[in-house]
């Protein structure tokens, strides 16, 4: 990635980042907490011995959609639906305009996403002019959604064919809904996991995920793998929500106070669980100790220097509203849990990373 390109990206992302707290500013009704949002749940005693009041309607606050988390079944028949096909292909059309400000355009170039689900925005790439998309996931991670606490070797394959089959749901929801024709043709499926790929080094000009980067076990092989896949000057787009944000619990961890999922340590967290939400303790604990790494701003920084990648943007997007949420006390259990963590990991909801990998000399 030449060095002129990777400095006009920063100035751009400042400048997108000062428009987005003047967008937030002037709207209108910001910066309340719903009146269905009460602490009257009663206190939880952490083993520091703090007690933290529990609130009421926090987590359909953070996570309108959580209980659909607990409806997840290897057996359903997956439909995608319009609004998301359309969410999708807005989400790549943002990354492609943000890119496009470096001089890189999607046509013609040979990509791979990472953590595709059902597709829609490899489809996206596919009908906005790419010409080969590689579409990886693996199974394990929505298998670790399941409520039971082991699956049977039948099970797990039907995860993998429902994976499947919503990735084939995807392809036909793009194909009737924006009317791209021969999308299987050019993005093609594979069960893969990037901290351990099997995908073939030097293969790509772009590397692109959504929703990834804080699910990887081992963040420090992904980005030394995608060092590996990545072609000579090619880049990567992610785009991701860290744990440590105020709704980084996901939909599973998300609980009944402001960033519990990260002021807890493990032990408490599944007493908690257990006190007053039993039924959730499996599906939830396994969430949190396999689905969830606690890659911080500064691990990532870190890593992607290891793996011999440039940071190009690191662009963290939040709501002026959550720092008024935010106090020391917060700011300090955290800390005193993973202190590499600061204030800034703890208020961005969301994080656009672009890097580069040079070219040979």
């Amino acid at each position: 990635m030449k060095g002129i390109a990777g400095g006009f990206l920063r100035k751009i992302a400042g400048y997108r980042l000062v428009r987005k707290i003047v967008d937030f500013l002037t709207e209108a009704d910001r910066g309340e907490i719903p009146p269905t949002v009460r602490p009257d749940l009663g206190e939880f005693t952490d083993t520091a011995g703090n007690r933290i009041t529990l609130w009421s309607g926090m987590r359909d606050w953070l996570k309108p959609e959580w209980r659909s988390m607990f409806e997840l079944s290897v057996n359903e028949t997956p439909t995608v639906t319009d609004a998301a096909a359309h969410a999708s292909r807005r989400s790549v059309e943002e990354a492609i305009r943000f890119l496009r400000l470096a001089g890189v355009e999607v046509e013609g170039l040979k990509i791979a996403e990472i953590g595709c689900y059902d597709g829609t925005r490899s489809f996206a790439l596919a009908g906005l002019g790419a010409a080969v998309v590689i579409a990886t996931d693996i199974a394990e991670y929505y298998l670790n959604q399941q409520e039971q606490a082991t699956l049977s070797a039948e099970e797990v394959e039907a995860g993998r064919q429902l994976q499947l089959r919503r990735f084939a749901a995807g392809a036909e929801t793009c194909e009737r809904l924006f009317g791209w024709s021969g999308l299987r043709d050019r993005v093609t499926f594979r069960e893969d996991d990037i901290c351990a790929t099997e995908l073939p080094g030097e293969a790509f000009d772009l590397v692109v995920s959504w929703e990834v980067l804080e699910h990887v076990e081992q963040p420090t092989a992904l980005f030394r793998n995608l060092a590996s896949i990545l072609k000579p000057g090619g880049l990567s787009f992610h785009e991701y929500n860290p744990f440590f944000s105020m709704n980084g619990g996901h939909s599973l961890c998300t609980l009944d106070f402001l960033w519990g999922h990260a002021r807890l340590t493990e032990e408490d967290f599944i007493r908690y669980l257990r006190e007053f939400r039993p039924r959730e303790e499996e599906v939830a604990t396994r969430f949190f100790t396999r689905n969830l790494n606690r890659m911080s701003h500064e691990d990532l920084r870190v890593a992607v220097s290891q793996a011999g990648l440039e940071l190009v943007t690191f662009l963290p997007w939040y709501d002026p509203f959550d720092e008024r949420l935010l106090d020391r006390e917060t700011v300090a259990a955290v800390r005193a849990l993973h202190p590499s963590v600061g204030a800034e990991d703890l208020l961005a909801r969301n994080v656009w990373v672009v890097l580069g990998k040079p070219d040979r000399a």
